[in-house]
């Protein structure tokens, strides 16, 4: 043993640690409770919300990390529970949507973010704007009506989640003094042979070796703010686009989140009679970004499409556009497809926009 004082520093840091600093986090803990239906033992998770428990039942999204990018997020069926020591079932529970992901310290959450998206939506149902307004410009009567309406009766919340509880939890700690930035780790393969599960596949796929997606030109620095876990418990169990089977469910799916409005003669909407108004309508007439459409956050459940995902939504200024320094809002990935644009001039419409920041929304709505 060459160098003891290492040694000693090292065993004294693991020895004095917390739990935190050991990386456990004392909101969840892991359990092992016997499967009636599969007649052995399966691992559970129990979440803790300030006083609620949410027990995982199932992994709708879970996944390897094939680079070092960060936290990745996870999504669980759940169900809610009395306590860590009482896992029993709380009476006339159901199964909702839990998601852990991570956030910059300091950025709202999901929920605050859609509070601030509905007090913007009923204040736009008490004051519509006119017929002059750019934002409305090429929009006919019948679907400008039908906007006015979902905003003043408040329908629109249909379009998006119903969020029963969140919880901002452990935060990570600040980058040390002196770091040296990495640009390119995003891009570089960590190791091969490795396994991912995505949500909506049935099966493991492994691969010998990752494909490295394309450099892309960062030309804004990061700032390499720490991260704040953020627990997020929906009411709906939905099923995303792409797990969708029947094309039916999956043109209803687009239709309510993104389109709007039923192309001509189109043969796969069930409803051609039945105009709609999406949600990523209902975001721009409000001067709101979402930043993140695809497939995996257009959800469809009982009949009907949702728009999921609201914590990297921004309001937007419709004369100007600014480059973002969060490394979400570019990615190489074909399963979202939003980008950084530089801005364009010209005037903005429902769906016609020529701003950066509405385009952005735009490319993900074409592509779908």
């Amino acid at each position: 043993m060459q160098d003891v004082r290492a040694v000693v520093s090292a065993l004294s840091a693991l020895i004095f640690s917390t739990v935190e600093d050991l990386g456990y986090d004392t909101n969840i803990r892991r359990i092992i409770e016997w499967d009636q239906e599969t007649r052995q033992d399966q691992i559970r998770y129990v979440y803790r919300l300030d006083d609620r428990f949410f027990k995982t039942v199932k992994c709708r999204n879970e996944y390897d990390g094939l680079y070092i990018a960060g936290r990745a997020t996870r999504v669980w069926e759940v169900v809610e529970v009395a306590s860590f020591n009482n896992t029993a079932l709380l009476p006339n529970t159901q199964r909702m949507i839990l998601r852990d992901v991570w956030l910059e310290q300091g950025s709202d959450t999901e929920r605050e973010i859609q509070d601030k998206i509905f007090q913007r939506c009923d204040e736009l149902g008490r004051k519509f704007p006119p017929e002059n307004d750019r934002r409305l410009h090429d929009v006919d009567d019948a679907t400008r009506t039908l906007l006015h309406q979902r905003l003043k009766d408040g329908s629109y919340k249909e379009l998006f989640l119903t969020i029963k509880a969140d919880y901002r939890g452990a935060t990570s700690k600040p980058r040390a003094e002196g770091f040296t930035p990495a640009p390119n780790i995003f891009f570089e393969c960590v190791y091969s042979n490795q396994e991912a599960k995505r949500h909506g596949s049935d099966a493991v796929s492994t691969s010998s070796t990752a494909a490295v997606p394309s450099r892309l030109k960062v030309e804004v620095p990061r700032e390499y703010k720490p991260k704040q876990r953020n627990f997020v418990v929906y009411e709906e169990v939905c099923s995303a686009l792409h797990e969708l089977d029947d094309i039916y469910d999956v043109v209803q799916a687009l239709l309510d989140a993104v389109l709007g409005k039923v192309p001509l003669r189109c043969p796969l909407a069930r409803h051609t009679d039945i105009l709609h108004a999406a949600a990523l309508q209902i975001l721009f007439l409000i001067s709101w970004i979402h930043r993140d459409v695809s497939s995996g956050n257009i959800l469809f459940f009982r009949g009907r499409g949702k728009l999921s995902d609201l914590e990297y939504a921004k309001e937007f200024d419709l004369s100007a556009g600014r480059r973002s320094s969060d490394p979400k809002t570019v990615r190489s990935s074909s399963s979202s497809v939003n980008r950084q644009i530089h801005a364009m001039p010209g005037d903005t419409h429902l769906y016609g926009c020529r701003t950066p920041v509405q385009c952005c929304d735009l490319q993900g709505r074409r592509l779908l």
